[in-house]
């Protein structure tokens, strides 16, 4: 039988009522709240320099990073990132006049 995290968790609180309860249903959290993911966090310094870090462990975390390095939780980033360098707009402006730019 196949069950959720959340669903494991219920049954333990439920049916388990010893010390190695908590810990396993705060393990059992930790890897749903790691599969969930965090939003990075974004610094700017004086400028044009900024860098993003993981909101959970505090490790730099580059633009093309899906998961933390530092605690492996999933990167949550706000939008969808282009990976080919090429502007967005003039791909869309291009589409629209048929190639022509």
């Amino acid at each position: 039988m196949m069950c959720g995290i959340d669903d494991a968790i219920q049954y333990i609180r439920e049916n388990c009522h010893d010390a190695q309860a908590d810990l396993v249903i705060n393990r059992l959290e930790y890897h749903r709240n790691q599969a969930e993911g965090v939003k990075p966090r974004y610094h700017a310094e004086q400028g044009i320099k900024y860098y993003y870090t993981c909101r959970n462990c505090g490790k730099t975390v580059e633009l093309i990073d899906n998961y933390c390095g530092g605690c492996g939780f999933a990167i949550q980033w706000d939008n969808v990132r282009c990976l080919t360098g090429l502007p967005l707009v003039d791909i869309a402006e291009k589409d629209m006049t048929g190639g022509q730019a």
